[in-house]
């Protein structure tokens, strides 16, 4: 074999491998990191505010903070459609960014949630009242896109997580700092006073 055609097949061999490699790593290895990373990060929240009630839904407007996420910075793709135990679903519309390192990310997720169980919601309501702590089981099947905006995106990353919450514990620390009658009359009897109620929680429920 001439010498030229002896280079050409050697170069035509490693491209071929190096395309191997290349579609192996794209197609199989980093979806399984992307997995993995995924099944290891711990979910938390710094706070929960829940307003806008209605009759089968209200406004969550949360920090989110992800952390143990790797090294490798990632993006979770809207929207993202999140199963919160059997009660119902929240839709993030806004990319949650997981900057990849080891501090941890924060995202701030508001959105509509959704009620699917009109009977499991009042279970999670009475027990987010009166226990110290509950747990959220949260599932989704999340979009990624690794390291950079024009990466690959890879679809169907099962997210499975139990998230402990601290509870409002019956709001047992309740205290009476003012009385007034100032403004009763002879016929009435007008009582201000003001009153404080400590919030164990790191949630926050606006009612009007």
């Amino acid at each position: 074999m001439p010498r030229y055609l002896f280079i050409i097949l050697c170069i035509a061999i490693v491209l071929l491998i190096l395309l191997l490699v290349t579609i192996v790593a794209l197609y199989a290895i980093i979806p399984a990191i992307v997995r993995s990373t995924i099944d290891k990060a711990q979910l938390g929240f710094n706070s929960v505010q829940i307003d806008q009630i209605q009759d089968r839904s209200f406004r969550l407007r949360a920090e989110l903070v992800m952390t143990n996420t790797g090294s490798i910075p990632a993006t979770i793709v809207p929207p993202l459609v999140i199963q919160v135990d059997d009660v119902g679903k929240v839709t993030n519309n806004d990319p949650i960014e997981i900057t990849g390192n080891s501090a941890g990310s924060v995202a701030s997720m508001n959105c509509q949630f959704e009620i699917d169980d009109l009977d499991a919601f009042t279970r999670f309501t009475r027990e987010l009242v009166f226990n110290s702590n509950v747990s959220w089981h949260l599932t989704a099947q999340a979009t990624i896109r690794p390291i950079s905006g024009s990466f690959l995106s890879y679809s169907n990353i099962t997210l499975d997580k139990h998230i402990p919450l601290q509870a409002f514990d019956g709001l047992k620390n309740v205290s009476i700092g003012t009385i007034s009658l100032e403004r009763s009359n002879a016929t009435h009897v007008i009582i201000d006073t003001s009153i404080t109620i400590e919030n164990p929680s790191l949630f926050s429920i606006e009612l009007g």
